[in-house]
C-alpha cells in the first residue's frame, strides 16, 4: 500500500498540468465557436425579418389586386389614384408606397401593382400583374 500512496501525489501533479492544458484548449474552442455562431445568429435574424417584410408586401399586393381586378374599367380607373397601403402593411414596412397602373396591349390590358419600401440596397419594387377581363375593357 505504501507504494500506491507514494505514486498517487506524483501522478496528480502530472495530471494537473495536463488538465490545465485541456481546459485552455476547451476554452479556446468554446470562444471560437461562440465567435462563429453569434454573427450567424444575427444574420439569420435579419434574414427572417426581411422574409416577413417580403411576405407582408406580397400579401398587400395580392389583397389590393383581388379588390381591383373585378371592378368595371370606369371604376378601376377612378380607384387607381386612391390606392394606398393598408395600415397593417404600413406599420411593418417603412415608408411603403403602393402604385397602380393599367398597361394596354392590342386586345388585352393588364393591371400592374407595385409596392416599394425602405430596404437595404434599394432593390426594385415588388410588382404583381393581373389581366383585366376582356368585357371590362370594352
Amino acid at each position: 500500500m505504501n507504494n500506491l500512496n507514494r505514486r498517487t501525489p506524483q501522478h496528480r501533479k502530472r495530471r494537473r498540468g495536463a488538465t490545465l492544458f485541456e481546459l485552455m484548449v476547451a476554452a479556446t474552442l468554446l470562444v471560437s465557436g461562440v465567435g462563429v455562431a453569434a454573427p450567424l445568429t444575427v444574420r439569420s435574424g435579419r434574414l427572417w425579418q426581411q422574409t416577413r417584410h417580403q411576405q407582408m408586401a406580397l400579401d398587400e399586393l395580392t389583397n389590393q389586386m383581388e379588390i381591383l381586378i373585378d371592378l368595371p374599367i370606369e371604376q378601376l380607373e377612378n380607384q387607381l389614384d386612391k390606392v394606398a397601403v393598408s395600415e397593417a402593411a404600413s406599420t411593418l414596412l417603412a415608408d411603403a408606397v403602393l402604385t397602380a397602373e393599367i398597361v394596354g396591349h392590342e386586345n388585352e390590358s393588364e393591371l400592374r401593382l407595385s409596392i416599394n419600401w425602405n430596404r437595404v440596397g434599394s432593390p426594385e419594387p415588388l410588382t404583381l400583374t393581373g389581366w383585366l377581363k376582356a368585357e371590362s375593357i370594352q
